[in-house]
């Protein structure tokens, strides 16, 4: 009896820290976010097209005319895509098509740079909880995510229209490696599942996410400790859809003329 009363004291105890950690962890994103929203305010206000948001914006008229039709386009126009010749990227479109929709005019980029903002804002967010979950460490945690939010490396991805197929597949690419390392901690299959989803959707953003099934074997050999057969066996199924979503980049790109073979000598 003693015994199983220094157990269910030991797990109390246990759960309490658990909470207050929780609750830090929560105090110090809001925190990090702010001073991420307080940086990046400036992008709410840009006005400029550059380069590539001519085609994914100013130019598209699956864009600039929302509608049912111009998501089935993005879906359909697998092999060959017309609205960005070479990337099969359906739900950035449609994410871009939304922000149009929302927008005053044709002129008015103001609900493109408030999506990205708050995609960036969600995807620091979505690293402290992944960092916590991985090393149990909220003040780590927290500061991995603020050197992310801040770092001159995102500015691009936040203030350029175009790269929204960057940080809208960064958001789902993070959901994935969070259900997974839950999947890892409690072997549910709906964070499995969860996991595979997340990372189709991922992929229908941006294809530069297909190599995450091989960043899940590295966190299975360190930090999660479970690198073996079972774990590179749950993988198949991700590598799959990756290795067909491989396919498809190929292909599109190829139609599209931006894959070529070196020349013979």
């Amino acid at each position: 009896m003693a015994v199983v009363s220094h157990i269910s004291q030991g797990l109390v105890i246990s759960g309490e820290r658990s909470v207050a950690q929780g609750r830090v962890l929560a105090c110090l994103t809001v925190c990090v976010c702010l001073f991420v929203l307080v940086v990046y305010l400036p992008t709410l206000s840009a006005q400029a097209m550059l380069f590539d948001d001519i085609q994914y914006v100013k130019n598209n008229p699956l864009v600039q005319n929302p509608s049912w039709e111009s998501v089935r386009r993005f879906f359909d126009e697998v092999w060959r895509p017309s609205t960005v010749r070479g990337y099969y990227q359906p739900l950035t479109m449609v994410s871009l098509m939304v922000d149009r929709y929302l927008a005053a005019g044709p002129d008015d980029v103001s609900p493109y740079h408030r999506t990205n903002l708050l995609l960036h804002l969600g995807n620091a967010t979505l690293l402290a909880v992944l960092i916590y979950l991985l090393f149990d460490e909220p003040v780590v945690a927290a500061g991995v995510a603020l050197l992310f939010g801040v770092h001159p490396m995102t500015v691009d991805s936040v203030s350029w229209l175009s790269e929204r197929k960057t940080l809208l597949a960064s958001f789902f690419a993070l959901i994935s490696l969070i259900l997974y390392v839950r999947f890892a901690q409690r072997r549910r299959t709906g964070f499995y599942l969860g996991c595979v989803s997340a990372y189709v959707l991922a992929l229908l953003c941006k294809p530069i996410t297909v190599p995450l099934p091989a960043m899940m074997l590295l966190m299975d050999y360190w930090p999660l400790d479970r690198f073996g057969r079972r774990s590179v066996a749950e993988k198949l199924p991700l590598f799959a859809v990756g290795g067909v979503f491989a396919i498809i980049t190929y292909v599109s790109q190829g139609n599209a003329g931006g894959v070529h073979w070196p020349a013979g000598g």
